[in-house]
């Protein structure tokens, strides 16, 4: 029976529809985290030094802080040519401390230049009208081989001397948008119940095309093909053929049914895994059959019969009448 693709193409295309309308809306909603760089021709010089590296300090605001707050603060650099920042060697002194690891980011422009994004958040436990952050980079000129000591302007933010009860609405605009979180929020649940359901309606329509065209032409699965096989290999050691290419062509189905075609008898048990039910099996049949396949021998009644005996114990042996199930 043919699975009708004009029925199930346009389902498909709605679940792609709705991955990439919540996937586009995730981008946009999320676009704050994208990188904006200052202009740094716009930052007046800094030192007397003309490679000294130029640094943009931004932070949310610079006032209205309180004792114990953290606040973030991002340092831009920009790494002139010719020169070498040592980012790791960023030193502080004030009234605040680094909390957490501050977060690097770089990025390389075609003139050479080089540019470096460090995010810090600090805390300051001091009691003043205003704190204070210096900050000290070590940056190399590479034509001279010597380093140097860089101080960029200090970051000086002033604190609040409000009351800070929280059970008082201070003055300002209360409303809060949180239409944003809930057009993504709605999009997202909505989309994963649409397409939740279009995977099921696909899941049951397939499942049930393909069962019914097993069925039709006697689909077997692994461990019954290797059963067949291997019940038709013993048919003829039954008929007294015992030649080697018998006990290969056994050993051929057991490494097939347990996917080790192509590995040595060490490697084995690291492929199956040492907790598999039927490693013992497996080895104890490729033993014997290796036996008459490299070693030229002769098993005699007990091993031989060994072989089926252990691979009853992999895959049952079919019923004389297996049920074929009627078609509708």
């Amino acid at each position: 029976m043919k699975i009708k693709t004009g029925e199930i193409l346009p389902r498909l295309g709605w679940v792609v529809l709705v991955v990439a309308v919540l996937f586009g809306s995730y981008l946009y909603f999320t676009r704050g985290d994208r990188v904006e760089w200052p202009d740094f021709t716009q930052v007046t010089a800094q030192s007397d030094d003309p490679l000294a590296p130029l640094v943009v300090a931004q932070a949310e605001r610079d006032y209205g802080w309180r004792t114990g707050d953290i606040v973030p603060l991002t340092l831009f650099i920009k790494q002139l040519p010719g020169t070498r920042v040592d980012e790791n060697s960023l030193a502080i002194e004030g009234d605040f401390a680094v909390v957490g690891q501050p977060e690097f980011l770089f990025k390389e422009e075609k003139d050479g230049s080089r540019m470096i994004r460090i995010r810090l958040n600090l805390q300051s436990m001091a009691v003043a009208k205003q704190l204070s952050l210096k900050t000290q980079i070590l940056y190399r000129n590479l034509e001279k081989g010597e380093d140097y000591l860089y101080t960029p302007p200090a970051f000086a933010p002033f604190t609040s001397m409000t009351w800070d009860g929280r059970d008082i609405i201070q003055e300002g605009n209360p409303h809060v948008d949180t239409w944003s979180d809930t057009v993504v929020t709605t999009l997202w649940i909505g989309g994963g119940l649409l397409g939740a359901i279009l995977m099921i309606i696909l899941r049951k329509k397939l499942r049930r095309k393909t069962r019914e065209e097993h069925l039709g032409r006697g689909w077997s699965t692994r461990r019954e093909i290797a059963r067949q096989k291997f019940d038709a290999v013993w048919q003829r050691f039954e008929n007294g053929d015992f030649s080697q290419r018998n006990y290969a062509e056994i050993s051929a189905i057991v490494r097939e049914l347990f996917h080790i075609q192509s590995s040595g008898f060490n490697e084995i048990a690291w492929e199956m895994g040492s907790g598999h039910p039927y490693l013992k099996h497996t080895l104890k049949i490729l033993e014997l059959c290796g036996e008459v396949i490299y070693r030229d021998r002769i098993l005699h009644g007990p091993e031989h019969f060994a072989i089926k005996t252990i691979f009853d114990q992999i895959v049952r042996p079919e019923p004389a009448e297996k049920a074929v199930p009627a078609k509708s």
